[in-house]
């Protein structure tokens, strides 16, 4: 699936983003604990930047370690906490710098990359760029909630985000949570073109444009709620209830089911 979101855009935001979230957290004690998580500010920003040289190196061709469903989220943890310890302590501008390489490999938004180096699950440059400002948009979220500092998100911003975690979004896919049965959700980005379908049978997920009449459940949703709440940082029911997120269809209540089916990692 091609990206809505123009490259000159989706780069500007990048840069944007990187820049937003060095400056929450320079003024911030590396060793104060980031609300929500586990993690201090200077192990969060150790993470981004670790990040980012970890889809450099696979924009290089390098291979991790890695499995899928249940058992990504398990080696995901632990290449973090390798290279969070690895990293140690990362200073003030770090992030910037970090995306700037990233960028001096992205020159071609079209060229495609294997994920993790498995042969079989490619994304794009700028896919993977959209991977990355959810990195940047996310972790700056939990800083800046934590000293109760403003931390908007456009539409523009987490639907780059949502289109760039597609392609990676079968490695995360937990056929388990179908109950034995096939069926598609219907995703509708409030701003963006199309929808999205998600063909969800037990052994696979497929993804593709469009929204199929056939669909068992049909969600409308403003793009950054629908993101902080696919990422774990705001209630489903709290979406549901402001009207940020709508579901409706033969089986409405699939929509609860959509976060059981991708792994968190």
């Amino acid at each position: 699936m091609a990206m809505t979101i123009a490259w000159p855009e989706l780069r500007s935001d990048l840069v944007a983003a990187a820049g937003r979230f060095a400056s929450v957290v320079g003024a911030l004690d590396p060793d104060e604990p980031v609300r929500g998580s586990d993690w201090s500010v200077g192990q969060t920003v150790a993470h981004v930047v670790t990040t980012f040289d970890r889809w450099v190196s696979m924009a290089e061709g390098a291979a991790f370690d890695i499995g899928r469903g249940p058992e990504f989220a398990t080696r995901m943890a632990e290449i973090n906490r390798r290279e969070i310890e690895a990293a140690g302590r990362c200073g003030a501008g770090e992030e910037t710098a970090a995306a700037a390489r990233w960028l001096a490999v992205a020159t071609d938004p079209d060229a495609s990359m294997h994920l993790y180096g498995l042969a079989d699950v490619d994304c794009s440059f700028a896919e993977a760029s959209g991977v990355l400002l959810g990195e940047l948009l996310m972790h700056g979220y939990d800083v800046a909630r934590s000293i109760r500092a403003p931390w908007p998100i456009t539409a523009r911003e987490a639907i780059a985000v949502a289109e760039g975690l597609l392609p990676l979004l079968p490695l995360v896919y937990d056929g388990s949570a179908t109950g034995g049965r096939s069926f598609d959700i219907d995703l509708r980005l409030r701003g963006r073109g199309s929808g999205i379908d998600f063909h969800c049978e037990p052994s696979a997920l497929t993804i593709s444009d469009g929204s199929p009449d056939r669909a068992a459940v049909h969600i409308s949703a403003d793009p950054a709620p629908w993101l902080l709440v696919g990422y774990g940082r705001r209630s489903q029911w709290r979406a549901a209830a402001t009207g940020t997120v709508v579901a409706w269809g033969r089986k409405p209540w699939l929509a609860l089911r959509f976060g059981r089916l991708l792994v968190p990692a």
